[in-house]
């Protein structure tokens, strides 16, 4: 964990779905920029003599903002830092961490948040952790629900809904706008193999295989997901029966090939996938394009900073999540597949939509009695994912985090404004004791 006055302006923005967060933010990735001019503020008039929350015993303590170390989080944190020091006149306070349970666990008060094994003061209810913005609620339902049943009568909860959180198969401007008759190539229709959509991409010879991740290093060597795409797909051709159990076949020692133009042309007549980690989304993907007939050629970089590069100088697919500036300036779309059946993905069946889901601002089980104007604004708190992208763009050519959330609330200082209204929750329906992931 660290702690600084303002959220971090960072060389690497992650705003990782949960999906697969668990191996990004395992890494711990995190630094701290202070700002370079102590006591500055970023809104004319701003509010600069301030006061600490009181609880009942007297205490006095800034308000606790958490945030995880993300772009958009930190974008986030900052406008609440704003409008809860220059407009409702309070000291503030941060801490970011490198995943979702932490921060939750830092709201539920928990001395340690990062020391899952540690559970001093998460049941006391002596929190100094009071507003999250942007959480990402999918994937940690049973850590969450763990920390309610543990701390029923301080449990944090949801505020108020941010927007959709997406996780998926992307496409470039620069290749989709070469398409403007329907079926567009940001739909499975669009990239079924008889539309001929390799036509629009870069061949795979074109890619420099020392950016790849070898087929062996991928979750194509992973037994339990290749049988599943075998058993959703029937595609004996795809996957091959090793003394190491099922792995899937290996083109070129960097690419995997889906049946049909693609793997019968031995890769000449492919649409190029690139992905990142081990495989984020591999099997998925291949599901996709068997069931559905896209010509994909799925190949891994061989880290993230050739994920980050590949997409941005060549033309392909690739894997991506919302918010984030990773691949901003690109102006991608996100491709469409049919909607997200949850029944079937808990059947192992991926062919539709991955399901994220509803982003979250929670709260501090006290906050409403402590600041119920602070309280007030989390949960009036609202801005579309398009606002978000053009933020993401802005921060992806340069702008720190900080700047991009001045910039924002000094354009919309009214709209900031109109989110603060006092609030308690006996005034608020269907907010306390909501949980997030449900």
């Amino acid at each position: 964990v660290f702690k600084c006055r303002r959220p971090c302006a960072t060389e690497w923005y992650f705003a990782m779905p949960v999906t697969t967060l668990r191996f990004i933010l395992s890494l711990g990735l995190i630094s701290c920029l202070a700002d370079s001019v102590a006591g500055t503020t970023c809104l004319q008039n701003a509010v600069t003599t301030r006061k600490d929350l009181v609880n009942a015993k007297g205490e006095s303590y800034p308000v606790g903002l958490v945030y995880g170390d993300w772009a958009s989080a930190q974008v986030l944190a900052e406008i609440a830092h704003i409008a809860i020091e220059e407009i409702l006149g309070y000291n503030t306070q941060f801490a970011g961490y490198s995943s979702i349970p932490e921060t939750w666990r830092a709201l539920f008060g928990c001395m340690n948040p990062t020391d899952t094994s540690d559970n001093s003061g998460c049941s006391d209810g002596n929190t100094r952790s009071h507003v999250m913005m942007e959480s990402w609620p999918l994937g940690y339902a049973s850590t969450w629900n763990q920390l309610v049943d543990a701390n029923y009568d301080f449990a944090a909860f949801r505020a108020s809904n941010l927007f959709n959180g997406l996780v998926g198969m992307y496409i470039g401007k620069a290749v989709w706008e070469q398409k403007t008759s329907a079926p567009l190539l940001d739909t499975k229709e669009g990239l079924h193999e008889d539309g001929q959509p390799w036509t629009y991409f870069d061949p795979i010879s074109a890619f420099n295989t020392s950016k790849l991740m070898p087929c062996t290093s991928t979750q194509l060597t992973h037994d339990s997901m290749m049988r599943n795409y075998l058993k959703i797909t029937g595609d004996t051709a795809g996957v091959s029966l090793t003394g190491n159990g099922y792995v899937g076949v290996c083109h070129a020692d960097y690419w995997w090939l889906a049946p049909g133009e693609c793997r019968t042309s031995s890769g000449l007549r492919c649409v190029p996938v690139i992905t990142g980690g081990t495989g984020w989304a591999l099997e998925e993907y291949m599901q996709k394009a068997t069931v559905w007939q896209l010509p994909l050629a799925i190949g891994v970089a061989k880290d993230f900073q050739e994920f980050g590069e590949l997409p941005m100088s060549m033309k392909c697919l690739f894997y991506w999540w919302e918010p984030d500036p990773t691949f901003a300036t690109l102006e991608p779309k996100y491709v469409t597949f049919p909607a997200h059946n949850a029944a079937a993905w808990a059947d192992g069946n991926q062919t539709t939509t991955n399901g994220v889901g509803m982003l979250e601002n929670l709260v501090s089980y006290d906050l409403p009695d402590l600041a119920p104007d602070v309280y007030g604004f989390v949960y009036h708190f609202q801005m579309s994912m398009d606002t978000m992208r053009g933020i993401m763009r802005d921060v992806a050519s340069g702008e720190s985090t900080k700047d991009a959330a001045c910039r924002w609330a000094t354009l919309n200082t009214d709209v900031l404004r109109s989110f603060i209204q006092i609030l308690t929750t006996e005034s608020t329906t269907g907010s306390a004791g909501s949980t997030a992931g449900s």
